[in-house]
């Protein structure tokens, strides 16, 4: 079994290099991917920002990837498709949700049930195995996933098996396991309710949580946050750019917009409980509009102090991404040895981690990224991203790595530069 793995695509975003923006035609990196990824994979493993509804409507960024998905189909690139979404495309995790646990069940008569939040799946590449499966998911009765909306996307009688997990991949390997996950949860963006969340409430929150999280409370608390900043801005109408604008300056730490709002917001409040100065109704409304603030401002100052990952060639580097990386890699420990207690076959422990996010590629070859956690050594790999970046003036192409697993090899890739 040989399995492909990249990240990043950005569809619906201009600067895409698989697909021409204006035209719909390859775009100018297309040969270039088709060449690394080869022909006849099994699986294209996709570790999120496939879509990219921050900038996007859902119609512009679904004609874009529907275009390179029917090149991957037509030229033979992959018979099927795990998609892990990210923060760009993180809606699609939410869509499924929905339809799994809601539409589906209502429209069978049943009533709904509480999401998942985590559906890890689980991809076994070792001799006399090449099998996957979704933890704690049925499969249909012949052996697979899919039968998704997303199974579609190519249109046409034949459809094109998506297998969607979320956040995390497991590839099982005769050298170990690899963890495979977009990376934007080792982000200060992208992690910061969870992070807010255990610094004022964990004495508050359910099952005593105290300083650490699971990986299904770190889907479910910082989902408020990644929605607005995904389809919330890109689909919020003549608020778009607005949305946009805080967004960018928020990343670049900048809050003084942010920050003239919650005044402003704080002013019309006021308006709306506007009683007498003696009545105690005022006296109660002021003190909850003043502690609002307090903890807002609070939390936008420890944003502004955190880095934007994209092109950040440091962004492993820097002690609070490394610690959070740790956090992280430790909840995705106890959620993989809590998988391994439902399947009988020995399985080994993770050897190694896949992510994506950050748009700079690391290969696993010549000199790669490590970390020492739990009392042994992690390779690190980055499978880059698809964009052509900003760089004084100019647009560059930021650099891709094509990740390959295949039963019998090690870990290996082809750079795109």
């Amino acid at each position: 079994m040989k399995v492909a793995i990249i990240s990043d695509t950005h569809f619906g975003d201009p600067q895409c290099t698989l697909i021409d923006f204006k035209t719909g035609n390859k775009g100018k990196k297309y040969d270039a991917f088709k060449a690394a990824t080869g022909i006849g994979n099994d699986f294209l493993v996709l570790l999120g920002d496939v879509f990219d509804f921050s900038i996007a409507s859902y119609d512009v960024a679904y004609e874009q990837a529907k275009k390179f998905f029917q090149l991957v189909k037509d030229e033979g690139i992959a018979q099927k498709i795990i998609y892990v979404p990210g923060n760009h495309d993180f809606e699609f995790w939410h869509t499924v949700e929905y339809e799994v646990n809601v539409i589906s069940q209502i429209k069978k008569g049943a009533a709904p049930r509480q999401f998942r939040w985590s559906v890890p799946g689980i991809l076994d590449l070792r001799a006399n195995q090449g099998t996957f499966q979704l933890h704690g998911v049925s499969a249909h009765a012949n052996g697979e996933y899919g039968g998704l909306f997303l199974d579609n996307i190519t249109g046409g009688a034949a459809p094109f098996p998506f297998y969607v997990a979320y956040p995390n991949l497991y590839i099982v390997t005769d050298n170990g396991v690899i963890l495979c996950t977009h990376g934007h949860y080792l982000d200060g963006y992208w992690a910061f309710m969870g992070e807010l969340a255990i610094a004022i409430a964990d004495d508050e929150m359910p099952n005593n949580v105290t300083g650490h999280l699971n990986i299904q409370e770190v889907v479910s608390v910082n989902n408020p946050l990644n929605q607005l900043a995904c389809s919330g801005i890109g689909q919020s109408g003549p608020l778009r750019e607005v949305a946009l604008r805080i967004q960018k300056e928020a990343k670049a730490g900048n809050i003084s917009t942010i920050e003239k709002f919650i005044e402003k917001g704080g002013k019309y409040a006021d308006s709306l409980t506007d009683y007498s100065w003696y009545n105690p109704r005022e006296w109660m409304a002021d003190a909850v509009e003043g502690a609002v603030k307090k903890v807002a401002l609070w939390g936008l100052n420890k944003m502004k102090n955190v880095k934007t990952a994209r092109y950040t060639e440091s962004f492993l580097k820097d002690k609070s991404v490394q610690a959070r990386f740790r956090r992280y890699f430790d909840s995705s420990a106890i959620e993989w040895e809590n998988i391994k207690q439902t399947i009988p076959a020995p399985l080994p422990k993770i050897e190694s981690v896949v992510f994506g996010h950050t748009h700079e590629p690391i290969g696993p070859g010549g000199q790669p990224l490590k970390m020492y956690i739990n009392e042994r050594t992690v390779t690190i790999s980055n499978t880059g991203g698809w964009l052509d970046e900003p760089d004084n003036g100019n647009l560059v192409f930021c650099g891709a790595e094509v990740i390959i697993c295949e039963t019998g090899s090690s870990l290996s890739s082809k750079p795109v530069r």
